[in-house]
């Protein structure tokens, strides 16, 4: 027996039945924009352009969690845009989300936000695809440290992908976040705000850049700076090494045994 939790944002009213009628026209119709361990599709409804994300059917043990202890992925993103946009973070703008139920468990969820159009992400300016790259990292490095980490945001997937930036009319930078799913909101020191930097796969430079840029707003030697955070980007980049071995490994017994 199929049962489904439905919120929407009281700006967005008149979609409610397309929201509750997600889970049957999600594969059938919308334009896909990203498809991994979940899946993000473009809707055009009303005149409206929405972005959908459907996240991965959980596990058995993770089914009767989110159904009776943890918020699911759709409902954090959701609450967590809410928030952020309240401290003026800019995120793609929450329309809703839609909790599917079977059988009395947790079967998947659906994130509404409105469609945001965006002129690069950091991931090509970390990749020198963009000029000016210096000035915008630079720009980002003061967004991350007064925007979030004054504010206690601690992005748990801060990621090249998941930075968008926008040049405003004036030249300036504007950057918006995404994947908002896993995040923490937190007291955030020092080297919490450089670790939090980790994620960004850069070349060495960009990371000394970023470092020294970020510990002189901590108003400490940005040499220091440089050096924490190109460990922890070894660290980060040796742990991802390590799990994708051992993910293949065992994909490799999984073969063996058919």
């Amino acid at each position: 027996m199929k049962k489904q939790k439905v919120e929407i944002s009281s700006k967005y009213q008149e979609y409610k039945g397309w929201l509750e009628n997600l889970d049957t026209i999600f594969e059938k119709e919308g334009e896909i924009i990203y498809k991994g361990r979940n899946t993000v599709s473009k809707f055009n409804v009303g005149g409206k352009c929405f972005n959908v994300k459907s996240f991965k059917t959980p596990n058995f043990i993770n089914k009767f969690v989110y159904g009776n202890f943890r918020e699911s992925k759709a409902k954090r993103s959701y609450d967590y845009a809410h928030k952020l946009r309240d401290l003026g973070i800019d995120s793609p703008e929450p329309v809703g989300y839609v909790e599917v139920y079977k059988n009395g468990l947790f079967f998947k969820s659906y994130y509404v936000s409105v469609q945001k159009t965006y002129d690069f992400t950091i991931r090509e300016v970390l990749e020198y695809h963009v000029s000016n790259r210096e000035e915008i990292l630079n720009q980002f490095i003061d967004y991350t440290f007064e925007k979030l980490h004054k504010n206690g945001v601690f992005h748990l997937d801060y990621s090249p992908g998941n930075i968008l930036i926008n040049v405003s009319e004036k030249g300036e930078y504007l950057f918006s976040i995404i994947d908002l799913n896993r995040m923490k909101f937190i007291s955030i020191d020092y080297q919490k705000g450089l670790y939090n930097l980790r994620q960004f796969d850069a070349d060495k430079d960009s990371l000394i850049m970023m470092g020294m840029a970020y510990a002189r707003k901590w108003k400490k030697d940005p040499e220091e700076g440089a050096r924490l955070l190109v460990e922890y980007d070894h660290k980060y980049k040796h742990k991802r090494v390590v799990k994708y071995r051992y993910k293949n490994f065992f994909k490799s017994l999984r073969f063996w045994k058919k």
